[in-house]
């Protein structure tokens, strides 16, 4: 069953029941020239029980009145400037991408499906192999910025950081107040205690990285690995 056309492509329904979603196959440029600034795309249902394999993208929709144009189903689609480079530049050259992008696979024209779809995402995005976090064109100090955001997520990792920084925000706080210590290997677990009184053991190691992580946050102790505030501000506030 079709739904009525929106923004020029007429939806099937989706079945309710079986939590089906909607995928698009992105195709790939693939030197046609047809295809150079205009992305093209098939779509299908699938079941999210199915464990369908699809990357998922998040982004921030943007400007309504600054358009481009796609094709689905060789229907032309007009998505925001936004959606539109997201696209262009996850386009696959050679490969089909399988993609799922809420504004194409949610029928915007029908309330009733927007509904229980957006019910829906956290499971689309726990189901997705993979999610893109597109931030838009890259800027002449992103890589730099991303490389450090990279660096900082690994040292967090290393400190056992997945999930926060407790305890680690009352160790740095003691660590702020001494001197920095060489890493004495011969002790294999050392214990700090908290301004507030609270003791922790630490691996040898897990302190020497989590002395890492606070130095290159802080420039306490070497302001060449100090945070550059200046280029995530800019990098995490710029317009779209």
């Amino acid at each position: 069953m079709a739904t009525p056309k929106t923004n020029g492509y007429e939806y099937r329904t989706l079945q309710h029941s079986r939590n089906e979603i909607r995928l698009l196959k992105l195709l790939p440029s693939d030197g046609n020239g047809k295809l150079k600034h205009i992305p093209a795309c098939h779509m299908f249902h699938a079941a999210l029980h199915e464990h369908p394999k699809f990357v998922a993208l998040s982004y921030v929709w943007g400007t309504a009145t600054d358009v481009r144009v796609i094709l689905v189903e060789n229907s032309m689609i007009r998505v925001t400037k936004n959606l539109y480079d997201a696209i262009m530049v996850l386009r696959p050259p050679k490969e089909d991408l399988v993609i799922w992008i809420d504004f194409l696979c949610i029928n915007q024209s029908d309330n009733e499906e927007k509904s229980w779809q957006v019910g829906l995402m956290a499971d689309i995005y726990q189901t997705a192999c993979k999610v893109v976090a597109w931030l838009g064109p890259a800027q002449s100090d992103d890589v730099s910025v991303m490389k450090y955001l990279n660096s900082l997520g690994e040292k967090a990792e290393a400190c056992g950081m997945h999930n926060g920084p407790e305890p680690y925000q009352e160790v740095w706080q003691k660590l702020a107040l001494q001197p920095r210590e060489p890493h004495d290997r011969r002790r294999p677990t050392v214990m700090l205690t908290t301004p507030v009184g609270i003791p922790f053991t630490f691996h040898q190691d897990t302190l020497h990285s989590l002395h890492s992580l606070f130095y290159s946050i802080s420039g306490w102790h070497d302001q060449d690995y100090l945070l550059p505030m200046a280029g995530i501000k800019r990098f995490f506030t710029r317009p779209w």
